[in-house]
């Protein structure tokens, strides 16, 4: 009943860890899928045979090939991709201390009675977006971040972004300062100085 997307989730959520690394299962589970649709098929077929009666009762061991691990950063992705956060290793907790002291709020704490406010956050860019003004063609960007608690659109208007271009690479740890806004119930913040954690 669950198709081999929703297997892949799992597998990059570390939802089998039980059973082995996540680089090891992806390689290995299209087998255990084709295995079972091959078996679904003979039974569907009534080839019901002695073996398959002793496969029923005693299902054959794992023949899992050991891959090496995906790095850190590889797993990270993964989880926020098919999770929308971090579970197994949080990038932040290296700099817990930092960012206790300088944010003021979490980014899944950020809301609509937020719009017009300072915040300091931190988090890790996972996206940027690099544009070009329509009015005198200069560029800006909006980057997507997120911690454990959420995620949020960053938007650096032209002048800050000329000299803070560098800070917003993906996968990094930054802290930025800004004012939220609101627009039309979807919450950014307007980035006016930013630095780079890690």
């Amino acid at each position: 009943k669950v198709n081999k997307k929703t297997l892949e989730s799992l597998i990059k959520a570390g939802a089998f860890s039980d059973f082995g690394n996540r680089a090891s299962l992806l390689t290995y589970y299209p087998k255990v899928v084709r295995d079972v649709a091959e078996q679904k098929e003979d039974l569907e077929k009534g080839q019901f045979s002695l073996f398959a009666q002793t496969r029923a009762t005693a299902p054959p061991k794992d023949e899992i090939t050991v891959s090496d691990e995906f790095t850190e950063d590889e797993i990270s992705a993964m989880e926020k991709e098919v999770i929308g956060f971090l579970i197994s290793k949080n990038p932040l907790l290296k700099f817990s201390d930092i960012i206790a002291k300088k944010s003021t709020k979490k980014i899944g704490d950020v809301h609509a009675d937020d719009s017009g406010k300072i915040h300091i956050l931190a988090g890790i860019v996972s996206g940027k977006k690099i544009i070009k003004t329509k009015k005198d063609n200069a560029e800006m960007a909006f980057i997507n971040m997120f911690d454990e608690t959420g995620s949020l659109e960053g938007v650096i208007f032209p002048r800050t972004f000329s000299k803070l271009r560098d800070i917003f690479q993906i996968n990094k740890v930054i802290l930025v300062k800004g004012k939220v806004n609101d627009r039309d119930g979807r919450l950014s913040i307007l980035i006016d100085n930013a630095v780079q954690l890690g």
